[in-house]
């Protein structure tokens, strides 16, 4: 019994690298997070990131993608409201899905853009540098995505 328990033990060690199977990581000097190992990723000015998947030939179609983006929130028990207010007032037809205000919060919703019905998954994680982990992708590809989504926002971490 004692052989097995060892065995599970280092079975566990080796299985728990952070990294999900079948995605990388990305590392910058603010953050870390993962993403599927098929994806692409580019970094923006200071603490933003886009992971998107590959190119399609439409131009009109958004393709999954994952965004990191950073800001300064002096009141984190209204970041939620504020933040589902713009979205209500620059979204055309919105309609919230889900809402969770933990940490990290959590808004999903509907919209249209470019006459494609589009879902948002909006993580927010505050701190003293609030984080936005946004999952976009077509309303009929949300199901497949929404696993993505979550494992990349759970390995989510802040390096600072």
């Amino acid at each position: 019994m004692k052989t097995f328990f060892y065995v599970f033990l280092i079975f566990l060690l080796f299985s728990c690298s952070g990294v999900p199977e079948g995605f990388k990581k990305y590392d910058s000097e603010h953050f870390s997070i993962s993403y599927p190992e098929a994806w692409e990723s580019s970094a923006g000015k200071g603490e933003t990131l886009a992971l998107f998947s590959q190119k399609s030939e439409d131009i009109q179609k958004i393709n999954p993608s994952i965004t990191v983006s950073s800001g300064k929130n002096d009141d984190d028990d209204e970041i939620i409201e504020r933040t589902s207010s713009i979205l209500k007032e620059s979204i055309p037809d919105y309609q919230e899905i889900f809402l969770d205000k933990g940490n990290p919060s959590r808004i999903v919703f509907k919209g249209n853009l470019n006459n494609f019905s589009y879902i948002w998954d909006i993580s927010i994680f505050k701190g003293q540098t609030d984080y936005f982990i946004t999952g976009l992708c077509e309303e009929k590809d949300y199901t497949k995505m929404k696993s993505i989504f979550e494992l990349s926002v759970k390995s989510f971490k802040v390096s600072k």
